[in-house]
């Protein structure tokens, strides 16, 4: 069991026994039919995929029995995620390592699925909710748990209906930010313990809160005043830096200006806070835990020093120098984080966390079937679409120095170029994606190799880590699914920000007089089965950026290149031609563009792309607009049972685990 000196009983109480967790937790996933051996990523999640795939042509083969079908095979269209409970087991070990004095609460409306929701329970976690159903999801999921969890309810601004069914549920930590909401909540309950969220410097976030909740500074003394006269206790302070915040200069600010309150409500109030509620936003991407740099210099035995070798600016600096610096990654925001909590803050004084994200960013992976395709062919005599090399791309991306790629990941945009009323919002959101698709490239070519079920504890402890010196020689690098002016070097930067989210990229406006232009016109275009009303609602409402990769029968079987000469390839493997591409979503809404300007192969109708990263913020908002339902979820393991109970006990005992 994971004891940490000095944190409150309930954070080191967060597992009971590290017996009956695990059993509790391999009983879940068999009851709910997860496939152990499959996986978000790598192998093991083209083996889970194929398998479902074969799955449902069985189970439609009485399809074909029709008498006004002339179908020999039953065609498989639906879409699918493949969601990995084997991620968010290795995030709750890593949490509890990074971040061992700060209690996780599950931000639920990032992904309410409750076999996700049950198997954090069991993990330890307690639950962020944001409305009475959340409660109850949480609630009734975790009825039989031997551990209740406990929830906050982090929504500053609530229905009364929804508060009052909160405190009947057991529910007493409650946010608020305005006057109104402290008048709403004494006229409630007594029993409630106030919470108070401060507005934070959110700015370079993926998603921005602060425009719509927290208290500015002018206005702490009035909501203390009123909080007292109403008879109420603020227990402590929470902020919130943005969801997707890659810059731990923002935690800085906003844990000083909590300091800074802590010490008020004491000294002039009478209350001693004894909360502090950092918030969520933390990345769970696959490419948010490691520097791809770091694997090309020499190995440092101080892992500290390895996490901060490419960061060498403090804090001052880094607000004043965020244009020049690298993708941030959590392992990066955490060490710079906790110890200025540690700093800041003392023992007696709880700590909890609302990550979303992070637990289950990369635990989903969304399987699309291509049902429509189109090209700009006028004349098949004359269409000669340009043709890039996936080989010859792949390698020269490769063989760009670090200096040249952090010179252009920080270059600025030209967007006026493009279209002049796009925003400065626009433009942060184009270097966010140029930095972010570097990294993606980079982890991606060792994940890809990887069968992840097959590896050892270490790789089960830190799934989404750095991989170890065998896993890069599984190395398989691709450029397909990537913006082709960022692939290759070319073209007005402007582009990449509009291609990297389609018409979302502008805030949700569909500027038809850009996407009607010549350089957004690509020579391919395929229709897939999801689209912004369902999973891909993130990137209108999450500023995500997609990746679609192609689904091959035999992608996992093919050799390393890394190992092959280069007789070898030309020999044994044909070169793989990638051309620029858009992909649409089904509906019959133009604003339904899931990305532009994309690198893929020719494909057909019936062919599949997948999609990582896609467990966040997707199946919770997915609509039937269109009558299109949102896809279907089938549940994997990339970790053995054998190694939960040493997962699940933490860090500090799990070197015994041989």
């Amino acid at each position: 069991m994971l004891i940490v000196e000095g944190t409150s009983t309930s954070s080191s109480s967060l597992i009971k026994d590290d017996v009956e967790p695990s059993s509790n937790l391999e009983s879940l996933l068999r009851k709910n039919d997860v496939l152990f051996g499959g996986s978000s990523i790598g192998k093991g999640f083209k083996t889970a995929a194929r398998n479902h795939l074969k799955r449902c042509h069985v189970e439609n083969k009485q399809i074909l029995d029709h008498p006004d079908l002339n179908l020999e095979i039953s065609p498989i269209e639906d879409p699918f995620y493949v969601v990995d409970i084997g991620v968010i087991i290795s995030q709750a070990y890593q949490w509890r390592l990074y971040f061992p004095r700060v209690e996780p609460f599950y931000a639920v409306k990032c992904n309410p699925d409750p076999v996700i929701v049950k198997t954090l329970a069991i993990l330890g976690c307690n639950f962020d909710c944001a409305s009475d159903t959340e409660i109850e999801i949480v609630q009734n999921v975790c009825a039989d748990l031997p551990r209740t969890p406990e929830i906050i309810y982090a929504n500053p601004c609530k229905p009364q209906k929804h508060l009052i069914k909160a405190i009947i549920s057991g529910v007493r930590m409650v946010t608020f930010d305005n006057v109104s909401e402290v008048r709403k909540c004494a006229l409630i309950s007594k029993k409630i313990q106030l919470i108070l969220r401060i507005v934070t410097d959110d700015r370079g976030a993926q998603c921005r809160l602060s425009s719509k909740f927290g208290a500015p500074k002018a206005r702490w003394r009035n909501l203390l005043k009123a909080a007292k006269d109403s008879g109420l206790s603020v227990v402590g302070v929470s902020f919130h830096v943005g969801s997707g915040c890659t810059d731990p200069s923002k935690y800085e600010m906003a844990l000083r200006d909590a300091r800074e309150l802590f010490d008020l409500a004491k000294s002039d109030f009478g209350f001693d806070m004894k909360i502090l509620d950092i918030g969520g936003g933390f990345p769970g991407e696959t490419h948010s835990f490691w520097n791809p740099e770091v694997l090309g210099t020499t190995p440092v035995e101080d892992e500290e020093e390895k996490i901060n070798e490419h960061e060498g600016l403090d804090f001052a600096q880094k607000v004043e120098s965020q244009d020049d610096t690298p993708y941030m990654f959590f392992t990066e925001i955490a060490s710079k984080v906790a110890p200025l909590i540690d700093k800041l803050f003392p023992l007696d004084v709880r700590v909890i966390g609302e990550p979303g994200r992070y637990y289950v960013a990369a635990a989903a992976t969304l399987v699309t079937a291509i049902v429509g395709s189109r090209s700009n062919e006028l004349d098949e005599k004359i269409f000669s679409p340009e043709a890039i090399s996936d080989n010859k791309a792949s390698d020269q991306i490769n063989e760009r120095d670090h200096f040249k790629k952090r010179s252009t990941l920080a270059s600025k945009n030209r967007e006026a170029r493009v279209l002049e009323s796009i925003t400065d919002e626009l433009n942060e959101h184009a270097k966010h994606f140029a930095k972010q698709s570097y990294v993606t490239h980079e982890t991606d070519a060792y994940n890809d190799g990887l069968d992840l079920y097959k590896e050892d504890f270490d790789t089960a402890a830190d799934l989404l880590g750095v991989p170890d010196n065998t896993q890069m020689l599984s190395i398989m690098r691709t450029v397909e699914g990537m913006n082709k002016n960022f692939a290759v070097g070319e073209g007005d930067q402007g582009l990449i920000s509009l291609a990297a989210s389609g018409e979302a990229a502008v805030n949700g406006m569909v500027l038809q007089a850009v996407a009607d232009s010549v350089p957004l016109q690509d020579d391919f275009a395929y229709y897939v089965n999801d689209g912004v009303y369902g999973a891909f609602n993130n990137l209108m409402f999450d500023h995500a950026s997609v990746r679609p990769r192609v689904l091959r029968a035999s992608h996992c079987d093919k050799p390393s290149r890394k190992n092959m000469e280069l007789s070898d390839l030309e020999d044994e493997t044909p070169e793989k031609l990638l051309y620029a591409s858009t992909v649409f979503g089904p509906t019959c809404d133009s604003i339904d563009v899931i990305a532009r300007n994309v690198l893929l192969p020719k494909l057909q109708i019936g062919d599949w792309l997948y999609f990582q990263n896609m467990g966040a913020y997707t199946m919770a908002a997915a609509s039937s607009f269109n009558g299109f339902t949102p896809s279907e979820k089938i549940y994997v393991c990339s970790i053995h049972p054998e190694y939960f109970k040493s997962l699940i006990a933490g860090p500090k005992i799990a070197g015994q685990h041989e």
